[in-house]
């Protein structure tokens, strides 16, 4: 039932253009390759394979993605675990996955979001490439500008325009980028990094500019900054407190699927903090709609308020559970511990802020699959 629901709650922030397109929810959906889609294409599924001929925009949810199609004339719009692109685009790529795949050619831009993105040799970008917070390996070419903010990039392939990176900081010596034998880069490089760029003799590159990265020095505890710590603090405290006296088990159940990680649940977090707010906009264009938006509008901004609570106190149970499994500890006790130790790594530069919206993404799924169940009952 969730996936429905889920499903139709999407179409319903889409474009009036969606009225005339072709939908469809199941768990394996194939397009053969004889088939012909005039209209914008929208699917959810488990599995989803597309062989034949799209002239619209094609926008898919789905654990697996397999494009493997010559005539895809629209833009496509992905999110899901894992993504394999065969083919022609003759459109814009937006992907949202753990693993994206490109073997074919993309006649516009490519924006990624994700954990691994191969462009495969023999393939092509004819536009920009935008990446965030990948592993990224480019054997293939790529016409337009390459920009982002990466873990790692290897380049081993044709780039015809500038390179703009930013790599993602590291305590250690890993060398994010590396250029290899047989990479052609015709435009100038631009990078920002711990570790300068590690360059394979044979490659043929252009102008290279570097500039070094480092941690900013900066005093963590200065007399306004552990001011709004205690402010923070005892905010956070008092509205745990209540909570976790009237919700004790809502916090433990919280705690446990906390530690079920998954690349999964992070996507259905992001797209419940993404459809809500987009939804309340919607009712409040609409006269009759403006105080059922306005009440969304509200909760909305509660329940991002408390998810900070649940997540301080998941850090809490984390380390009791590694470290202190002999302790007994009042929940009130370990409320205040998982409060202060969010805080602490809330000012962590770049590696605090990380966590906690991968944890905040997390519970938001949790509390979506939780008020599912409730409605399933």
């Amino acid at each position: 039932m969730y996936k429905k629901l889920l499903f139709f709650i999407i179409l319903l922030i889409l474009p009036l253009s969606v009225l005339s397109a072709e939908y469809h929810n199941n768990s394996e959906i194939i397009v053969p390759s004889d088939k012909i889609i005039e209209t914008n294409y929208y699917a959810m599924g488990e599995n989803i394979s597309i062989y034949g001929q799209v002239n619209g925009d094609i926008f898919l949810i789905a654990k697996k993605v397999f494009v493997d199609s010559e005539k895809i004339n629209g833009d496509l719009f992905i999110i899901s675990q894992d993504v394999v692109i065969n083919g022609n685009i003759n459109g814009n790529i937006r992907v949202i996955s753990e693993k994206l795949e490109i073997k074919g050619e993309v006649e516009n831009n490519v924006l990624f979001i994700g954990n691994i993105f191969n462009l495969l040799k023999e393939s092509k970008i004819n536009g920009n490439l935008s990446n965030f917070l990948s592993k990224s390996s480019l054997w293939g070419e790529v016409n337009g500008k390459i920009d982002g903010y990466l873990e790692s990039l290897f380049i081993d392939g044709k780039v015809n325009s500038d390179i703009d990176i930013n790599f993602l900081k590291s305590f250690s010596n890993y060398v994010n980028f590396k250029i290899g034998k047989n990479a052609i880069i015709s435009g100038n490089i631009k990078y920002k990094s711990f570790n300068e760029v590690e360059i394979n003799e044979g490659s043929k590159i252009n102008e290279i500019y570097y500039i070094k990265d480092s941690f900013p020095v900066k005093p963590l505890f200065t007399l306004d900054n552990l001011f709004k710590l205690i402010i923070n603090f005892f905010g956070l405290m008092v509205v745990g407190m209540i909570l976790l006296n009237l919700l004790p088990n809502l916090f433990n159940s919280v705690n446990k699927e906390l530690l079920k990680f998954s690349f999964k649940r992070i996507i259905k977090g992001l797209l419940l903090f993404t459809i809500i707010p987009i939804i309340s906009i919607i009712l409040l264009i609409t006269i009759i709609g403006i105080p059922l938006g306005i009440i969304i509008l509200l909760l909305y901004g509660i329940l991002i308020y408390l998810t900070k609570l649940f997540v301080a106190y998941f850090y809490f149970f984390f380390i009791k559970n590694k470290y202190l499994k002999e302790k007994y500890i009042s929940n009130n006790n370990k409320l205040a511990l998982g409060i202060l130790i969010y805080l602490i790594i809330s000012n962590i530069p770049l590696f605090g802020p990380v966590i906690n919206i991968l944890l905040f993404l997390l519970t938001w799924s949790i509390f979506l699959d939780k008020i599912f169940n409730i409605l399933r009952k």
